[in-house]
C-alpha cells in the first residue's frame, strides 16, 4: 500500500485505484476506484455476489489485492477507523481480536500475522 503523493490526502484519507481480486479462477472485483472522505460514514450496497464483503476485507487488510492499490493518507494501515460487520455472525468464545483474526486462518496466514492484521481493523 503506497502513500498518496498529491495534496488531496487530507480530503481523501483513503483512495483505491484499479483494485482487483481473483478467487477460484474468476474475477471477484475488477478495476474498483474509490475515494473516501474524512468525517463520513460509507455504506456499501449491492446484490449477492457483487463483491461487497471482499472489498471490505481488502480495505481492512484481511485479504491481499491481486491488482491495483489501496492508499491510506498516512501511508499506514487502518487504525480502528475502519469497521466491518460480517454477514454471518459467528462469535467464538475467544477475544474479539481472535474472532476477527480467524478470517485469515483458511488462507494459511500465521497466527501472529493474523493478530497483527486484525489489530489494524
Amino acid at each position: 500500500m503506497a502513500e498518496p503523493t498529491d495534496d488531496t490526502a487530507s480530503i481523501f484519507p483513503l483512495r483505491v485505484r484499479g483494485l482487483g481480486f481473483h478467487a477460484g479462477g474468476r474475477a471477484v472485483l475488477d478495476g474498483v476506484d474509490l475515494d473516501l472522505a474524512n468525517d463520513g460514514i460509507t455504506m456499501v450496497l449491492g446484490p449477492n455476489g457483487a463483491g461487497k464483503s471482499v472489498l471490505l476485507r481488502l480495505l481492512c487488510g484481511l485479504l491481499t489485492p491481486t491488482a491495483g492499490e489501496i492508499r491510506w493518507a498516512d501511508g499506514g494501515r487502518p487504525d480502528g477507523r475502519v469497521t466491518m460487520v460480517f454477514q454471518q455472525p459467528m462469535v467464538l468464545r475467544t477475544t474479539v481480536l481472535d474472532n476477527v483474526a480467524l478470517a485469515l486462518k483458511p488462507q494459511g496466514v500465521a497466527r501472529s500475522e493474523r493478530r497483527r492484521r486484525a489489530a489494524g481493523c
